[in-house]
């Protein structure tokens, strides 16, 4: 087996590879496509560590991204230890997180030896999924005077209010100059795509819903998010299925999602989406230095 630096010239090889795992891989190969395999300090930009066996075929990546986090794609725990190691051997820059599917990315935290540090979050959420041909669409207790638009039709300070709510509630972040410029960067990115959408009640927006992934005929969602004032009302709910339903139109066959709240577990299962596994989330308090 060996372990090197993919290039651009790998971009197929590791696309077959990732698709095998789609359901655990769709952050991968979402920027994969956007990014390709060339580094540069850009978003959705970075360094992908890869293992070959002997007929030269990708069997594990590991990848170390423009904002810090390291995720992982690699069934065999013998492996991911070989990229880890590597990945150690040749870091530059710090890490802010680790995202991947459960067991790879619990195993990855341990060898990369920040199992003691001080993380904002570091947990396993429930991931699911939904063939959109099963996709159930909710009515908000019949009201009418609820619409969807881009989330550009909304003030831009807003949307970074809401991102930084988020960010303090669902990844336990704390407040202060690092998460305003980490909410400054998502609320931005979000603005400048067209995969984030806003419901208004009465004109008045009320919950936001976004696309935080896509490859091929899959999507993955995140972020949902409702201010508390607004909660207990359908709204996220009528909001998420309904995007789903016009992305439809557009050839998309499948959602993705991961969450450990309940009532938003109860909201999921509701318009269909079903469990398929474990992801695990885990953001550091502080960027950290490895090796």
């Amino acid at each position: 087996m060996t372990v090197r630096v993919l290039t651009n010239d790998d971009a197929n090889d590791l696309r077959v590879f990732l698709r095998g795992y789609c359901e655990t891989s769709m952050f991968l190969l979402s920027n994969l496509q956007s990014a390709g395999l060339k580094y540069a300090d850009k978003a959705y930009h970075g360094v992908y560590l890869a293992a070959f066996d002997g007929c030269q075929n990708i069997v594990g990546v590991l990848v170390h991204y423009w904002n810090g986090n390291v995720m992982m794609q690699s069934p065999d725990i013998e492996i991911l230890r070989r990229l880890v190691t590597q990945f150690k051997s040749v870091v530059k820059r710090s890490v802010t997180g680790v995202l991947g599917e459960n067991v790879q990315a619990k195993f990855t935290i341990v060898q990369l030896g920040i199992s003691s540090a001080t993380f904002s979050t570091n947990r396993s959420e429930r991931l699911y999924a939904l063939d959109l041909t099963h996709l159930s669409l909710p009515e908000i207790n019949q009201r009418t005077d609820v619409s969807i638009v881009d989330v550009n039709k909304i003030p831009a300070s807003l949307l970074f209010a809401w991102i930084k709510a988020y960010n303090i509630e669902a990844l336990g972040y704390t407040e202060g100059e690092l998460l305003d410029v980490r909410s400054q960067a998502q609320s931005e990115r979000l603005n400048e795509g067209s995969e984030c959408w806003v419901l208004l009640s009465g004109g008045q927006p009320v919950c936001l819903s976004a696309f935080n992934a896509r490859f091929e005929d899959t999507v993955q969602i995140g972020p949902v998010w409702t201010p508390e004032k607004f909660r207990n009302n359908g709204f996220a709910r009528y909001l998420l299925a309904n995007t789903l339903d016009n992305a439809i139109a557009q050839g998309i066959k499948k959602a993705i999602l991961f969450t450990n709240e309940p009532s938003a577990k109860r909201a999921y299962k509701a318009i269909g989406f079903k469990p398929v596994g474990q992801y695990r989330l885990a953001i550091l308090g502080q960027p950290m230095t490895i090796g």
